[in-house]
C-alpha cells in the first residue's frame, strides 16, 4: 500500500545555510571549493540529511514515535512499561 509522504528542498541556499550555522566546512559553503573535492560540488552536511529526514518523517503519513513498536508488539506501551516495572520490584 502506498503512502503519500511529505517532501523537503535540498537547495544550494539551504545547504549553504545549514552550513555556516552548524557545520561551517569549505565544500559546504563555497561552490569554486568545493569543485575541487571529491564531491565535485557543494556537499550537504550529514547532520543536514538527518534533520531533513527527521522533519519528513515526522510530517508524513508514517508515524514512527513509539507507533510502529507498539503495533509490532501489539501491547498497550503504557501496559508494557507498568508491567515492566513491576516485574523489576
Amino acid at each position: 500500500m502506498a503512502r503519500p509522504s511529505a517532501q523537503g528542498e535540498m537547495s544550494k541556499e539551504n545547504i549553504k545555510a545549514f552550513a555556516a550555522k552548524f557545520d561551517p566546512q569549505p565544500f559546504r559553503l563555497d561552490k569554486a571549493t568545493a569543485q575541487d573535492t571529491i564531491f565535485r560540488g557543494l556537499a550537504a552536511s550529514g547532520w543536514h540529511t538527518a534533520a531533513m529526514t527527521m522533519r519528513l518523517l515526522v510530517d508524513g503519513e508514517i508515524k514512527l514515535a513509539a507507533g510502529l513498536w507498539v503495533q509490532v508488539r501489539r501491547i498497550p506501551l503504557a501496559t508494557s512499561c507498568a508491567t515492566r516495572r513491576r516485574a523489576a520490584s
